[in-house]
C-alpha cells in the first residue's frame, strides 16, 4: 500500500507540473507579434500610397517641364522676330514686346512652381526611403518575434507531452480502485494526497492523532479535517 501511495504522491506532483506547464503555455503572448504585423501592414500601405503619390507628382513635374520648354521656345521665337527687325509696325512691335514680357513673367512663375514641385518630390522620396528602411526593420523584428513565440510553444508542447506520457505510465501502475478514489478527490481538492511529516497533514496543517497513524499500516488513511489521502513518511 505504501508503494501505491508513493506512486499517487508522485502522480500528484506530475499532474501539478502538467498544469503549471499548461499555464505557462497560455501565457505565451502573441499580442506583440500581432501588433507588429499590424504596424508592418499599415506602414506597407503608407509606402504604397506614397509611391503612387510620388509617381503622380513626378508626372506633373514632367508636364511642367514640357510646358516651360514650349513657352521658352515661343518667347525666344518672338524675341528673335523683334531683334531681327522682322516687325516694322510700331503697334505690332509693342504688342510683341508686351507678349514677351508676359511670357517671361509666366515662365518665371512656372519655373518657381517647377522647382517647388521637384523639392516636394525629393522630400517625399526621402520619406519613402526612410519608411521602407523602417518597414524592413519591422518585418525582420516581426519574423524574429514570431519564430521566438513558435519555439516557446514547441518547447511547451514537448514538455506537456513528456509530462502526459509520464502521468499515463505512472497511473497504469496504480491499482484502479485507488486511482479512482484519487481522481474523485482531485475533483474536490487541488492536492488530494497529503504527506504526513512530523504527525502533521501536509494539506491542511492539522495534527494527525498518533493512534490513527499507528492503525494505518497496510490501509488507507484520510485526514479527518480536510479529507485528503494521507501518505505517512
Amino acid at each position: 500500500m505504501k508503494d501505491q501511495l508513493g506512486m499517487l504522491g508522485e502522480l500528484q506532483v506530475l499532474e501539478r507540473q502538467k498544469r503549471e506547464a499548461a499555464g505557462r503555455k497560455e501565457k505565451i503572448s502573441v499580442d506583440e507579434v500581432r501588433l507588429l504585423w499590424q504596424e508592418v501592414r499599415l506602414l506597407a500601405q503608407t509606402v504604397a500610397a506614397d509611391r503612387e503619390k510620388l509617381a503622380g507628382m513626378e508626372k506633373a513635374c514632367a508636364g511642367r517641364e514640357d510646358e516651360l520648354t514650349s513657352l521658352t521656345r515661343h518667347c525666344g521665337e518672338l524675341e528673335q522676330r523683334l531683334y531681327r527687325g522682322e516687325i516694322t509696325n510700331i503697334k505690332e512691335i509693342e504688342q510683341v514686346r508686351t507678349r514677351c514680357e508676359a511670357l517671361r513673367r509666366d515662365i518665371a512663375r512656372r519655373e518657381n512652381a517647377a522647382v517647388a514641385g521637384i523639392e516636394d518630390c525629393e522630400r517625399l522620396a526621402a520619406k519613402i526611403a526612410g519608411d521602407e528602411a523602417n518597414l524592413q526593420a519591422k518585418r525582420r523584428l516581426h519574423a524574429e518575434k514570431q519564430q521566438h513565440v513558435a519555439q516557446e510553444a514547441a518547447r511547451s508542447d514537448a514538455e506537456l507531452a513528456g509530462l502526459e506520457e509520464r502521468c499515463r505510465a505512472l497511473a497504469a501502475k496504480v491499482e484502479p480502485a485507488l486511482l479512482r478514489q484519487f481522481r474523485e478527490l482531485a475533483r474536490k481538492l487541488p492536492q488530494p494526497v497529503a504527506r504526513v511529516t512530523g504527525g502533521v497533514c501536509g494539506g491542511c496543517r492539522r495534527s494527525i492523532p498518533t493512534g490513527q497513524l499507528a492503525q494505518g499500516e497496510g490501509r488507507l488513511l484520510y485526514c479527518d479535517n480536510c479529507g485528503r489521502i494521507l501518505l505517512v513518511e
